[in-house]
Protein backbone atom coordinates (compact mmCIF):
# COMPACT_ATOMS: atom_id res chain seq x y z
CA UNK A 1 0.00 0.00 0.00
CA UNK A 2 1.12 3.79 -0.53
CA UNK A 3 1.51 5.35 2.75
CA UNK A 4 0.72 9.01 3.60
CA UNK A 5 -2.78 9.00 2.45
CA UNK A 6 -6.12 8.41 4.12
CA UNK A 7 -7.51 7.06 0.78
CA UNK A 8 -7.64 3.58 1.63
CA UNK A 9 -10.36 4.21 4.36
CA UNK A 10 -12.27 4.55 1.79
CA UNK A 11 -12.59 0.98 0.58
CA UNK A 12 -9.86 -1.91 -0.85
CA UNK A 13 -8.91 -1.39 -4.63
CA UNK A 14 -9.69 -5.42 -5.57
CA UNK A 15 -13.72 -5.88 -7.30
CA UNK A 16 -15.64 -8.06 -5.36
CA UNK A 17 -16.17 -11.41 -6.48
CA UNK A 18 -18.60 -14.09 -6.68
CA UNK A 19 -17.01 -16.80 -8.67
CA UNK A 20 -14.64 -19.07 -7.63
CA UNK A 21 -12.46 -22.03 -8.66
CA UNK A 22 -12.40 -24.42 -5.61
CA UNK A 23 -8.72 -25.66 -6.95
CA UNK A 24 -7.63 -22.23 -7.05
CA UNK A 25 -8.26 -21.50 -3.58
CA UNK A 26 -6.07 -22.18 -0.60
CA UNK A 27 -7.42 -23.22 3.17
CA UNK A 28 -6.69 -20.93 5.87
CA UNK A 29 -3.70 -20.40 7.87
CA UNK A 30 -4.17 -20.45 11.75
CA UNK A 31 -3.37 -16.74 11.89
CA UNK A 32 -2.07 -13.81 9.59
CA UNK A 33 0.32 -10.64 10.44
CA UNK A 34 -1.05 -8.11 8.19
CA UNK A 35 1.24 -4.50 8.92
CA UNK A 36 0.96 -4.39 12.30
CA UNK A 37 -1.81 -6.29 12.59
CA UNK A 38 -2.35 -10.42 13.70
CA UNK A 39 -5.51 -11.42 12.50
CA UNK A 40 -6.85 -15.38 12.61
CA UNK A 41 -9.55 -15.89 10.34
CA UNK A 42 -12.83 -18.48 10.69
CA UNK A 43 -12.12 -21.69 12.09
CA UNK A 44 -14.69 -23.05 10.36
CA UNK A 45 -15.47 -25.42 7.03
CA UNK A 46 -16.08 -23.10 3.80
CA UNK A 47 -13.86 -20.50 4.37
CA UNK A 48 -11.06 -20.40 1.80
CA UNK A 49 -7.88 -18.27 1.07
CA UNK A 50 -8.05 -16.59 -1.99
CA UNK A 51 -4.96 -13.99 -2.18
CA UNK A 52 -2.16 -12.96 1.00
CA UNK A 53 0.18 -10.24 0.97
CA UNK A 54 2.08 -7.76 3.92
CA UNK A 55 -0.49 -6.01 4.20
CA UNK A 56 -3.24 -7.46 2.59
CA UNK A 57 -5.92 -10.43 2.71
CA UNK A 58 -8.67 -11.99 0.72
CA UNK A 59 -10.97 -14.76 1.86
CA UNK A 60 -13.96 -16.46 0.50
CA UNK A 61 -16.66 -18.59 1.82
CA UNK A 62 -17.84 -21.29 -0.83
CA UNK A 63 -20.56 -23.79 -0.78
CA UNK A 64 -20.68 -26.44 -3.26
CA UNK A 65 -24.29 -26.92 -4.42
CA UNK A 66 -23.37 -30.42 -6.74
CA UNK A 67 -20.06 -31.90 -7.87
CA UNK A 68 -17.57 -29.43 -9.45
CA UNK A 69 -20.54 -26.82 -8.67
CA UNK A 70 -19.80 -24.01 -6.32
CA UNK A 71 -21.62 -20.84 -4.81
CA UNK A 72 -19.47 -17.89 -3.27
CA UNK A 73 -21.50 -16.90 -0.24
CA UNK A 74 -18.71 -13.80 0.96
CA UNK A 75 -15.69 -12.13 -0.11
CA UNK A 76 -14.16 -10.66 2.72
CA UNK A 77 -11.01 -7.78 1.58
CA UNK A 78 -8.53 -7.02 4.17
CA UNK A 79 -6.00 -4.35 3.45
CA UNK A 80 -4.05 -2.55 6.26
CA UNK A 81 -1.91 1.44 5.73
CA UNK A 82 -0.02 3.97 8.21
CA UNK A 83 -1.45 6.20 8.90
CA UNK A 84 0.23 9.71 7.12
CA UNK A 85 2.46 11.93 9.93
CA UNK A 86 0.55 14.96 8.51
CA UNK A 87 -2.86 13.39 9.61
CA UNK A 88 -1.31 13.38 13.19
CA UNK A 89 -3.44 11.26 15.41
CA UNK A 90 -7.10 10.83 14.35
CA UNK A 91 -10.19 9.22 16.09
CA UNK A 92 -11.39 6.38 14.93
CA UNK A 93 -14.79 7.61 14.38
CA UNK A 94 -13.58 10.16 12.19
CA UNK A 95 -11.34 8.38 10.31
CA UNK A 96 -14.56 5.67 9.38
CA UNK A 97 -16.39 8.57 8.41
CA UNK A 98 -13.71 9.77 5.68
CA UNK A 99 -13.44 6.89 4.19
CA UNK A 100 -17.23 6.12 4.07
CA UNK A 101 -17.74 9.81 2.13
CA UNK A 102 -14.80 8.87 0.05
CA UNK A 103 -16.49 5.47 -1.04
CA UNK A 104 -19.56 7.58 -1.81
CA UNK A 105 -17.69 9.84 -4.03
CA UNK A 106 -16.12 6.83 -6.00
CA UNK A 107 -18.96 4.99 -6.30
CA UNK A 108 -21.45 7.36 -7.30
CA UNK A 109 -24.18 5.96 -9.16
CA UNK A 110 -23.31 2.42 -8.27
CA UNK A 111 -24.64 3.06 -5.05
CA UNK A 112 -28.90 2.48 -3.69
CA UNK A 113 -28.73 2.82 -0.69
CA UNK A 114 -25.90 4.65 2.45
CA UNK A 115 -26.00 3.96 6.35
CA UNK A 116 -23.92 6.44 8.61
CA UNK A 117 -21.15 4.50 10.88
CA UNK A 118 -21.75 3.12 13.78
CA UNK A 119 -19.23 1.89 16.59
CA UNK A 120 -19.02 -2.11 16.88
CA UNK A 121 -20.70 -2.93 19.77
CA UNK A 122 -18.25 -4.26 22.12
CA UNK A 123 -14.72 -3.99 20.17
CA UNK A 124 -12.16 -1.07 20.27
CA UNK A 125 -11.50 2.01 18.24
CA UNK A 126 -13.78 -0.10 15.29
CA UNK A 127 -16.59 1.53 13.28
CA UNK A 128 -19.05 0.08 10.28
CA UNK A 129 -21.30 1.39 7.46
CA UNK A 130 -22.39 -0.19 5.17
CA UNK A 131 -23.28 0.45 1.21
CA UNK A 132 -26.19 -1.65 -0.79
CA UNK A 133 -24.52 -1.14 -4.65
CA UNK A 134 -25.81 -1.99 -8.14
CA UNK A 135 -24.45 -5.14 -8.92
CA UNK A 136 -22.86 -5.42 -12.78
CA UNK A 137 -24.88 -7.16 -15.45
CA UNK A 138 -23.61 -10.32 -15.40
CA UNK A 139 -24.35 -10.36 -11.68
CA UNK A 140 -28.14 -9.78 -11.86
CA UNK A 141 -28.99 -8.30 -8.29
CA UNK A 142 -27.47 -5.42 -6.19
CA UNK A 143 -25.20 -6.70 -2.98
CA UNK A 144 -24.04 -5.55 0.21
CA UNK A 145 -20.89 -4.06 0.74
CA UNK A 146 -20.57 -3.63 5.02
CA UNK A 147 -16.88 -2.15 5.50
CA UNK A 148 -15.44 -2.13 9.30
CA UNK A 149 -12.38 0.31 10.08
CA UNK A 150 -10.32 -0.43 12.80
CA UNK A 151 -7.49 1.78 13.88
CA UNK A 152 -4.26 1.22 15.97
CA UNK A 153 -4.34 2.10 19.71
CA UNK A 154 -0.78 4.10 18.55
CA UNK A 155 -3.06 5.96 15.94
CA UNK A 156 -0.59 4.72 13.35
CA UNK A 157 -2.11 2.07 11.26
CA UNK A 158 -5.71 1.37 10.35
CA UNK A 159 -7.09 -1.47 8.50
CA UNK A 160 -10.20 -1.50 6.39
CA UNK A 161 -12.71 -4.87 5.88
CA UNK A 162 -14.72 -4.65 2.38
CA UNK A 163 -17.12 -7.65 3.12
CA UNK A 164 -19.08 -8.37 0.26
CA UNK A 165 -22.27 -10.54 0.65
CA UNK A 166 -25.56 -11.04 -1.50
CA UNK A 167 -27.83 -12.05 1.07
CA UNK A 168 -30.37 -9.62 2.18
CA UNK A 169 -30.43 -10.89 5.69
CA UNK A 170 -27.00 -11.64 5.69
CA UNK A 171 -26.39 -10.59 9.49
CA UNK A 172 -28.60 -14.14 10.14
CA UNK A 173 -26.40 -16.32 8.15
CA UNK A 174 -23.70 -18.02 9.83
CA UNK A 175 -20.60 -17.61 8.17
CA UNK A 176 -21.52 -13.92 8.51
CA UNK A 177 -21.16 -14.77 12.26
CA UNK A 178 -18.50 -16.77 11.79
CA UNK A 179 -16.63 -13.92 9.94
CA UNK A 180 -17.84 -11.23 12.70
CA UNK A 181 -16.22 -13.30 15.92
CA UNK A 182 -12.60 -12.86 14.24
CA UNK A 183 -12.83 -8.88 14.60
CA UNK A 184 -12.67 -9.47 18.71
CA UNK A 185 -9.41 -11.14 17.34
CA UNK A 186 -7.63 -8.40 15.81
CA UNK A 187 -4.75 -7.53 17.58
CA UNK A 188 -2.01 -4.99 16.74
CA UNK A 189 1.53 -5.52 17.73
CA UNK A 190 3.49 -2.84 19.14
CA UNK A 191 6.53 -2.24 17.13
CA UNK A 192 9.78 -3.36 18.81
CA UNK A 193 10.92 0.11 19.81
CA UNK A 194 7.39 1.52 21.36
CA UNK A 195 8.70 -0.22 24.80
CA UNK A 196 9.83 -3.42 23.43
CA UNK A 197 6.55 -5.01 24.42
CA UNK A 198 4.93 -7.76 21.57
CA UNK A 199 1.30 -6.86 21.67
CA UNK A 200 -0.53 -3.57 22.62
CA UNK A 201 -1.91 -3.35 25.84
CA UNK A 202 -4.94 -2.05 24.81
CA UNK A 203 -5.19 -4.02 21.56
CA UNK A 204 -7.34 -2.22 18.77
CA UNK A 205 -10.23 -5.00 17.98
CA UNK A 206 -10.27 -6.73 21.57
CA UNK A 207 -13.27 -6.65 23.40
CA UNK A 208 -14.22 -3.73 25.49
CA UNK A 209 -13.87 -4.34 29.48
CA UNK A 210 -16.45 -6.00 30.82
CA UNK A 211 -17.36 -7.72 26.97
CA UNK A 212 -16.13 -10.87 25.75
CA UNK A 213 -15.28 -11.82 21.83
CA UNK A 214 -18.70 -14.16 22.60
CA UNK A 215 -20.91 -11.39 23.70
CA UNK A 216 -19.62 -9.07 20.81
CA UNK A 217 -19.97 -11.78 17.92
CA UNK A 218 -23.65 -12.16 19.36
CA UNK A 219 -24.63 -8.32 19.94
CA UNK A 220 -23.41 -7.46 16.28
CA UNK A 221 -25.09 -8.82 13.98
CA UNK A 222 -28.71 -7.27 14.86
CA UNK A 223 -27.06 -3.70 15.77
CA UNK A 224 -25.37 -3.77 12.20
CA UNK A 225 -26.76 -0.01 10.11
CA UNK A 226 -29.38 -1.03 8.10
CA UNK A 227 -29.35 1.03 4.64
CA UNK A 228 -31.13 4.46 4.22
CA UNK A 229 -33.29 2.70 1.24
CA UNK A 230 -34.38 -1.42 0.96
CA UNK A 231 -33.07 -3.44 -1.29
CA UNK A 232 -34.76 -4.48 -4.77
Amino acid sequence: MVAGALALAAGPSVAPAFAQDMAQLDPLAKNYTLGGFRYEGPDADGWRQVANAADSLQLVYVEQLEEGKFNTRCHVIIEIDNVAPEFGKPEAAGLAEAGRRQQMEKAKDKLAAVSPIAAVPGVVDTYTYRFLVHGPADLGKDFYQVYYVVLSPDKSQYVVMQVNVLDQDYENQLYFQQFYATLAKLKYQTPAGDGGAKDAASDAGKPAAGDTAKDAAKTAPADLPKASTPPK
